[in-house]
């Protein structure tokens, strides 16, 4: 079954009073995580760089970042975060989350990366804008520091919000297949589309091993990374609506299901004498016909008349009555 990641990357802006309430808000929804971005200006870009000033004032000191990790486990929801660089690493070795994400700009941060493996038990990778040659670079190299059965590739990108149009969701099965790794899915589409449910649940019935959605606070309020999220009533009815659905999914075993077996019982018509056959006659086409009967108990009439046909009766069956798997020899 899918799992569910409530993103909430730069939507605390730096305020650990926001963080205890995406934290709440994500725990009370159910989801399976909550995930902050660790950011440090001097980690992600130069001092000119144009949103470099934003990125200084979603810093946070140790003892924020302490406490978000408290009020996660007190909330009973794993934490997971992303790491922006060096500083941030340090920070989550610090607080010691449940997971960490890297995001494609540290894509080719390889020292980065293989720190993480000693830090958490499992690492996702966003393969947004990453060529697909480049990606089997680099689980060739993830697999050689033994650590291929601990990451999940996350596909998606953010173009603030991502048109339904562009989500790529045929890309997931195929994904799996040529990596063979978990695959899941980033989902960015406009919060206030009518769509903002309906892709997930697509990328769920396509293989999406995790989903990770945007949480805000309020949309209205325009706090950072609220394009593509829900608010938290929102949140809440979308992680009922993906656990319920995923319902629908059933198993992939072939075998037919007590449902099902119930319905064929109803549904199939039944092998039926069609007129008066004696005990040892020799079953021809014209003996038999299928009809729907009530007579017969579960599981011990024919449904098919070529396991009939050419077969010895080991009874006498009156026409109309229903030739049982026990009534041929």
């Amino acid at each position: 079954m899918s799992r569910i990641i409530a993103e909430v990357a730069q939507g605390y802006e730096g305020r650990l009073d926001l963080c205890r309430l995406y934290i709440k808000a994500a725990a009370k929804a159910r989801a399976n995580a909550v995930k902050f971005q660790i950011v440090y200006a001097d980690d992600i870009a130069q001092p000119d760089y144009q949103y470099y000033d934003w990125y200084r004032q979603l810093e946070m000191p140790v003892e924020a970042w302490q406490e978000v990790r408290r009020l996660a486990s007190v909330a009973g929801i794993p934490l997971f975060t992303d790491v922006s660089g060096d500083r941030a690493l340090a920070m989550a070795r610090t607080i010691r989350p449940d997971g960490l994400k890297f995001h494609s700009s540290n894509f080719f941060n390889r020292r980065l990366m293989r720190q993480a493996f000693d830090i958490v038990p499992h690492v996702f990778i966003s393969i947004g804008g990453i060529e697909e040659d480049e990606i089997g670079g680099l689980l060739a190299d993830i697999r050689q520091w033994q650590a291929g059965e601990r990451i999940t590739l996350l596909y998606g990108f953010q173009s603030e919000p991502t048109p339904v149009e562009l989500s790529g969701l045929a890309r997931l099965p195929v994904l799996k297949q040529r990596f063979g790794v978990p695959v899941g899915f980033l989902d960015h589409v406009d919060g206030a589309s009518p769509d903002r449910m309906a892709v997930s649940t697509m990328a769920v019935a396509l293989g999406a091993d995790w989903i990770e959605k945007h949480l805000t606070i309020s949309r209205h309020l325009e706090i950072e990374d609220y394009v593509s999220a829900l608010e938290p009533d929102e949140f809440t009815d979308y992680v009922g609506q993906m656990r319920r659905l995923q319902q629908a999914l059933g198993s992939t075993a072939l075998q037919l299901t007590d449902g099902e077996r119930a319905y064929r019982h109803k549904a199939i018509k039944k092998v039926l004498a069609l007129r008066d056959l004696a005990a040892g006659h020799v079953l021809g086409e014209g003996d038999i016909e299928l009809k729907r009967t009530e007579n017969v108990p579960p599981g011990q009439g024919l449904n098919d008349p070529a396991l009939a046909i050419g077969r010895h009766l080991g009874r006498a069956v009156a026409a109309g009555s229903a030739i049982l798997k026990a009534d041929i020899r």
